[in-house]
């Protein structure tokens, strides 16, 4: 099985270089990750499509929902992970429910706000 490398190309040894985008694509979410919480949402990783170049991801919490999110895609995650693993084409956001689920994210309410300020 073939498997692309950082250029493109591809290699016969798959695992070393599937791990690697792996790392680098996760390594580029968790860089867009904390502009996401601020406004109560995140992303997740699905799946890389390597045949294909294509990160599949999961838009959570209120991401999924806002108006914004296909901006956000393009504009802050895809261009993330394009600048970290460039053997990517393309980045998708598909529906995850059990993902969707999981993310629990809580904005600390205005007491312990008003009290860390004290």
């Amino acid at each position: 099985m073939k498997n692309m490398n950082q250029n493109g190309s591809t290699s016969n040894n798959g695992t070393a270089i599937v791990g690697d985008t792996e790392q680098r694509v996760r390594r580029a979410l968790e860089h867009v990750k904390p502009y996401l919480l601020v406004d109560g949402g995140s992303v997740e990783l699905v799946r890389i499509d390597y045949e294909k170049h294509v990160v599949e991801v999961c838009l959570v919490g209120a991401c999924k929902t806002c108006s914004l999110s296909m901006m956000t895609l393009r504009a802050g995650i895809e261009r993330a992970i394009l600048h970290e693993a460039p053997e990517i084409h393309r980045v998708e956001a598909v529906s995850n429910p059990e993902m969707e689920q999981r993310f629990d994210y809580h904005l600390p309410s205005m007491d312990i706000l008003q009290n860390s300020k004290n």
